[in-house]
């Protein structure tokens, strides 16, 4: 059939491998695997003991384009970024959207935290902050300019909405302390 087997007396593709492959660069700590189209274009990964980095290109495949995507040794996922801060880490420079959810039907998102931990959106800059979202002790959705959901800037509870109170006792309160 053409086809070339180690480890394995029936190979079903060019090249089957049953076991471990081993790869590696004694000059640069590294192994270097490409994945490649007719036309020379492809995937380089990059495999380090620190990271795995993906270095995707239309040209010649080389671990000088830049990274697409690294995956550190600790399990966080950089996008974008060659050091990934949290878990999943999307970075993108200029004013551009990182972040698309699209489906053809009912799109949702749902962010799960343990029993009796708050779960919100903390938007920041370098220099200001705005926090929403479920306030557990407060059992309330919470909408405030800063990074603290103390300040009570809206507040919707199942008894109403609060507009500068953590309670309201109406349909819509409000309340200004000056």
């Amino acid at each position: 059939s053409g086809n070339v087997g180690i480890g394995t007396t029936a190979p079903a593709e060019a090249l089957e491998v049953n076991g471990i492959v081993r790869i590696f660069d004694s000059t640069a700590l590294k192994g270097n695997i490409s994945a490649l189209n007719t036309l020379g274009q492809g995937v380089p990964m990059e495999v380090r003991a620190e990271y795995i980095a993906l270095r995707p290109s239309a040209s010649s495949p080389s671990t000088t384009h830049p990274e697409a995507m690294r995956i550190a040794t600790g399990g966080s996922v950089g996008i974008g970024t060659t050091a990934p801060a949290e878990k999943l880490h999307v970075y993108i420079a200029g004013n551009d959207i990182p972040l698309r959810i699209q489906t053809d039907s009912h799109v949702g998102m749902e962010m799960k935290g343990g029993t009796a931990h708050d779960i919100y959106f903390l938007l920041a800059d370098t220099s200001t902050n705005a926090k929403m979202g479920w306030d557990h002790s407060a059992t309330a959705l919470k909408f405030n300019a800063s990074a603290s959901f103390n300040d009570n800037h809206l507040v919707v509870k199942s008894t109403g909405v609060g507009i500068g109170t953590a309670a309201p006792g109406a349909n819509i309160e409000t309340y200004c302390s000056s």
